[in-house]
């Protein structure tokens, strides 16, 4: 039972894995991702995380698993994830993200389920988006 912010001093470190879930930490874990990131599975979910996901880049040549759900993070999927061409897994629910979800390379892979329950995310595979 992790609490309290994640140290900034972790985003020095080049993980390939990184699993902090079910835990009650708090802030922005933004710092922990970038495109010269080696991360291939991150897990931050379940925690109490609130930083804006439309800033986060992410290694097209390492990410394989994305876990972010159950948290309190807002704005936009990235478009730049959608480059992640070994990503496999993905769960991005219960967060209060908004706007279209990125299309092409993995991104066709993953249902709704990855999507559900923020505050208005639209695109394939969930309602088109009206604007």
């Amino acid at each position: 039972m992790l609490t309290g912010m994640i140290p900034r001093s972790l985003g020095k470190v080049n993980f390939s894995w990184l699993n902090m879930a079910h835990n009650q930490l708090k802030g922005d874990a933004s710092f922990l991702f970038g495109a010269s990131k080696w991360a291939q599975l991150m897990d931050l979910s379940w925690n109490e995380l609130d930083f804006n996901m439309s800033s986060l880049t992410f290694s097209p040549d390492y990410l394989q698993s994305l876990d972010l759900s159950h948290n309190e993070i807002k704005g936009s999927i990235n478009k730049q994830i959608s480059k992640a061409k070994k990503l496999k897994s993905l769960d991005l629910s219960y967060n209060q993200l908004c706007g279209k979800i990125p299309t092409g390379g993995p991104m066709k892979k993953f249902k709704a389920s990855s999507y559900a329950h923020n505050l208005c995310l639209c695109g394939r595979p969930l309602p088109p988006c009206t604007r």
